[in-house]
């Protein structure tokens, strides 16, 4: 896990300085909890995955606060070993559909809090797949995503807006992108990838044979 404390030290090096200051780093300390959340809404991260299995009352079932409700949200419910998939919907559509449509919409509560809807009679609880939000990382709250130079180069674009805001940052920022997008590179890459089936099968091979 990376913390802040890592990003901070890094940071450091990037301004060109030897140590991390001591004082009046409140607005670096915000600039990479913004770039963190500029990371996590970019790509719908493998260590930001969570799967929640919600109970249902007055067919309505409440996500966590750390739902991130910029990416995709899928909804299933369990009847033995069989897996129903939900498809989710336009909350102003609700009306279109009824009991046993399988579908579900989601409607926000404020304060960052989001209820998953249903009108299926006969559905007791729900499996949810979602991205969480970025984690309000600190000193001793750190972050799966690996990369504390890709926070770094983030949060030294918003410095040097903060210091001057007529900089011309262009350099920092494709320096940032590039390396989000090797990161992103990265995780696509570690993916193992799906056989196609077809091609391998009508080949005649099976599992085990030459």
């Amino acid at each position: 896990m990376i913390t802040e404390t890592d990003v901070l030290t890094t940071l450091s090096y990037l301004m060109g300085e030897r140590t991390v200051p001591t004082t009046a780093i409140e607005g670096r300390k915000d600039f990479i909890k913004r770039t963190l959340e500029e990371i996590y809404r970019a790509y719908p991260w493998t260590f930001a995955k969570v799967t929640e299995t919600i109970a249902i009352s007055n067919f309505a079932a409440t996500l966590a606060t750390t739902f991130d409700p910029q990416h995709k949200l899928a909804v299933y419910f369990l009847d033995g070993d069989l897996q129903t998939n939900l498809d989710e919907i336009n909350p102003g559509d609700q009306d279109m559909y009824e009991d046993s449509d399988r579908k579900f919409w989601v409607e926000s509560t404020g304060n960052n809090d989001y209820t998953i809807k249903i009108k299926d009679t006969d559905v007791s609880s729900i499996v949810a797949k979602y991205q969480t939000l970025s984690p309000d990382i600190n000193a001793s709250i750190g972050t799966p995503f690996q990369d504390r130079t890709t926070i770094a180069l983030g949060a030294r674009r918003y410095i040097k807006l903060g210091e001057n805001p007529d900089a011309d940052i262009s350099q920092d920022e494709a320096l940032y992108q590039k390396r989000l997008n090797e990161n992103i590179a990265s995780q696509q890459l570690a993916r193992p990838l799906r056989r196609n089936r077809k091609i391998y099968y009508a080949n005649n091979y099976r599992l085990g044979e030459n």
